[in-house]
């Protein structure tokens, strides 16, 4: 009995998330994390974090193995913020976080959290890729997988791309950089060369279908980050890998 009451109170919760996402009333909401806190914005991953808090366990553990006080997190794809705030309360004060996204949505509110949590985090408006260009991106209902659009389509929504070596050229040292660009992967570290010598841990998503979207595979991939001195530590979860730099080169 006591489970069947359970399992009725999580779907009737998941409802009440997508009512109040679809709504708009979610905005009212804060969800609060171990050590910050996030608006409860229609978007994706909000709802999935307010259905479920431990939505993000496996990335918070990733990133808390990896970054100490004083390091520097670099956030490609950062969405709403949730990874970048939690690398802020690790790092501290003295270290450094850098968020970009190019939904200009979800953009919003990830300046929103960052903002209400009074959290210094550098967060820039930009698709990353190969070279500066002009693009555009998707709108789908699930916002965390917009895909880059090459083809501008639409020009109220048109986007600059710039290189991550751009982004990152006065870093010295990163010790740990995530990319999350639903198949843009192999276009983003073709512009992140000199990016790439200096990050200690690169944690990425790499899912084949998604890159094949791009020409690309998951094969490609991951023989370029090899390429870039880096060996594959292990696969968090699906489609979730971890390269450590290799000593050695």
């Amino acid at each position: 009995m006591y489970l069947l009451f359970k399992k009725n109170l999580i779907y009737l919760k998941f409802l009440l998330s997508r009512f109040l996402r679809h709504t708009g009333l979610c905005s009212l909401f804060y969800i609060k994390q171990e050590k910050f806190i996030i608006r409860f914005f229609p978007s994706s991953i909000s709802t999935s974090l307010w259905f479920d808090k431990s939505y993000s366990e496996e990335d918070y553990k990733t990133i808390k193995k990896f970054i100490k006080k004083g390091a520097t997190f670099v956030d490609v794809g950062a969405n709403v913020g949730l990874l970048s705030l939690y690398a802020k309360t690790c790092v501290g004060k003295e270290g450094k976080v850098i968020a970009i996204e190019g939904n200009s949505k979800i953009f919003r509110f990830l300046k929103e959290n960052i903002k209400i949590n009074n959290f210094e985090i550098d967060a820039y408006f930009n698709l990353i890729g190969n070279k500066e260009k002009k693009v555009s991106i998707q709108n789908r209902k699930a916002d965390d997988m917009n895909q880059v659009l090459e083809n501008i389509y639409d020009n109220d929504n048109i986007i600059n791309m710039v290189t991550l070596d751009s982004i990152c050229i006065n870093l010295e040292t990163i010790d740990l950089l995530k990319i999350d660009v639903e198949g843009y992967e192999y276009n983003v570290l073709q512009g992140a060369t000199k990016t790439l010598e200096k990050t200690k841990i690169l944690m990425i998503e790499i899912i084949n279908d998604l890159a094949k979207d791009f020409g690309n595979s998951f094969i490609e991939t991951k023989d370029l980050i090899i390429s870039s001195g880096f060996k594959l530590e292990n696969n968090e979860n699906d489609n979730n890998y971890i390269f450590k730099k290799n000593n050695k080169n």
